[in-house]
């Protein structure tokens, strides 16, 4: 009997190592609310192929490595994020340039892969005021050098190989904001390429699509820098294309700002690609204070 003791109880403190060693893995965690915007910006965390972690808490995973990540049944924030941040989509018809072109000037459309996603309803004051800003910041940067910045609407082409006519275009998007360096890139139509660095600012009708499918489309079409912004929770991610190594062509996990932890002593966000772009958190989301 003892000896049974003795063994449960080592058990017991082995199970409870694990769990201390579980714990050390896991990464700072972040609280959102179950509905609205702030819902929606779980996902900012990690592209579509990084889980959130369903608890009380929605772990926000920032440097985990795929490996570490698991599935987890569906909290019921998470149920409601699917709602909140689901785009409208056509999806029975692959769709080219020849159809988006005939579509009427007063709807916003998106091509993905063939996938037509509306961009209604218009963004909001807070949105745009965030846009008017960052633009605002660019063009003071870049004026007077080769790099221009491009507000939505602006249609950027993605074609899927050199010299693909127009009509065959499966995949134009209308980016927030587009920072362009290539002259060649931009051309009466809006940008055939990509773009150096693009910024996206999540709303609920757009932040899903912003988050998976046109990350995967930005990392594979080579956009350097890609920054989301996120109103709801009032920080930014910045993922880099990385250029060296089994993970050139990818991009990193994000930089966050303010960081996971939440500390002040850090709320610059800074460009990789763009010299001397650099944007205090605190200053691009004190309007919202008030408001």
């Amino acid at each position: 009997m003892m000896r049974c003791k003795k063994r449960e109880a080592g058990d017991r403190r082995r199970d409870t190592g694990r769990e201390e060693r579980k714990d050390r893995n896991n990464f700072p965690s972040l609280r959102f609310p179950a509905s609205g915007l702030q819902a929606a910006s779980c996902s900012l965390l990690f592209p579509v192929s990084r889980i959130c972690k369903a608890n009380t808490e929605l772990s926000t995973l920032s440097q985990a490595p795929v490996s570490r990540l698991f599935f987890y049944p569906l909290h019921p924030i998470l149920q409601e994020m699917k709602k909140v941040g689901l785009p409208i989509k056509k999806a029975d018809h692959k769709f080219t340039y020849v159809e988006y072109s005939t579509w009427p000037d007063d709807e916003r459309w998106e091509l993905i892969n063939g996938v037509a996603y509306n961009m209604s309803p218009a963004p909001t004051s807070w949105h745009q005021e965030i846009s008017s800003y960052l633009i605002f910041e660019l063009y003071k940067l870049i004026k007077g050098n080769p790099c221009k910045v491009f507000a939505a609407p602006f249609d950027v082409y993605f074609p899927q190989y050199p010299d693909q006519g127009f009509n065959s275009i499966d995949t134009i998007v209308q980016p927030d904001i587009s920072v362009i360096c290539d002259p060649e890139k931009i051309i009466k139509k809006g940008c055939l390429g990509a773009p150096d660095l693009i910024i996206e600012i999540l709303s609920p009708s757009t932040s899903r699509k912003d988050l998976n499918e046109k990350f995967h489309l930005f990392e594979k079409h080579g956009v350097k820098e890609y920054w989301v912004i996120d109103p709801g929770n009032k920080y930014i991610r910045i993922f880099h294309l990385q250029t060296e190594g089994e993970a050139a062509g990818k991009y990193d996990y994000g930089t966050l700002i303010p960081p996971a932890d939440w500390r002040v002593d850090n709320t610059i966000a800074e460009s990789v690609v763009l010299d001397g772009f650099r944007v205090d958190v605190e200053e691009l989301f004190k309007s919202n204070e008030t408001s």
